[in-house]
């Protein structure tokens, strides 16, 4: 099935296919408040990044089959790689070649193949340790496809919730001009920092109650559940405390540099005035400034 999916994305990126596609999924922005070289940048960046979705699909059933196998440390090791990849890509082609939005994009689809490369290599090493072969009788069993599907609807309709809020997010902050859009983009990292520590947790406490109830030892479902419950509650109290005290020093340090619009250097006080307003809206305090 996850080979299907990857197939249709493929062949969606085809030339003639990608891009009727990407204008449709893109013509919704037309109609918000951004200058039209806001919404050049974003067709650049779409019409790029577009490009790594065969990759991420293909890390995401790898990830699951590590975690399945309750193996964490491989899954570790490729979301670190393709993280890193991507700072290192980013600040080479954005830095040093100045290439901007087309930068970000190819060092993200960069980046995310270099993670599959990883994953795939991480999985021929840990097959041969497969107690049995595979074959398509093996892999394709109604009953326990059907049962896998019942058991993870929750998670599907849990994500589905995730992106429709992501999207509203996204798209209701560009009605309000590129400087809201930006500080969004801002504030959605503190929900990224805290998403990378829980779903550690969320991830260990899958395998290790999926095992508990495999081998139905209650003892060790509870201990597993409270165990991963505290340590998550911990983690986000952290994050809660963190936020509220360096909330103002994150978010300047993540806008001390905007580019200037066009590709034009702009006077001082006109980018101070833009950094300004990035900073201002992310706290909840917009100001409207004269063009």
């Amino acid at each position: 099935m996850a080979f299907y999916f990857v197939s249709t994305f493929a062949n969606a990126q085809t030339p003639t296919k990608q891009r009727p596609y990407g204008y449709r999924g893109l013509k919704i922005i037309t109609s918000l408040r951004l200058r039209f070289p806001d919404f050049q940048r974003a067709q650049q960046y779409f019409f790029l990044r577009i490009w790594s979705a065969p990759a991420t699909l293909c890390q995401y059933v790898i990830l699951g089959w590590f975690l399945g196998r309750q193996n964490t440390t491989s899954p570790l090791a490729i979301v670190v790689t393709t993280n890193v990849c991507n700072i290192c890509l980013d600040l080479l082609f954005v830095m040093h070649y100045g290439m901007n939005t087309e930068g970000v994009a190819l060092a993200s689809v960069l980046a995310e193949f270099t993670g599959l490369v990883l994953g795939i290599f991480l999985i021929t090493r840990n097959l041969p340790k497969c107690p049995r072969s595979l074959s398509w009788s093996t892999l394709f069993q109604y009953d326990k496809i059907k049962a896998m599907l019942l058991i993870n609807s929750h998670l599907f309709v849990r994500t589905l919730c995730l992106i429709f809020t992501f999207s509203f997010f996204t798209v209701q902050g560009a009605k309000f001009g590129s400087a809201t859009l930006a500080a969004n983009a801002v504030l959605m990292n503190f929900q990224t920092f805290m998403a990378y520590a829980l779903d550690g947790f969320a991830h260990a406490a899958e395998a290790l109650i999926g095992r508990s109830l495999g081998a139905k030892n209650k003892a060790l479902f509870q201990q597993s559940l409270k165990t991963t419950g505290l340590w998550s509650l911990m983690v986000a109290l952290f994050f809660t405390l963190t936020f509220s005290l360096a909330g103002k020093d994150i978010i300047n340090a993540l806008t001390h540099s905007l580019s200037a619009p066009d590709g034009l250097i702009v006077s001082r006080r006109r980018r101070e005035i833009c950094q300004s307003e990035v900073r201002d809206s992310a706290r909840g305090r917009l100001k409207f400034y004269p063009e």
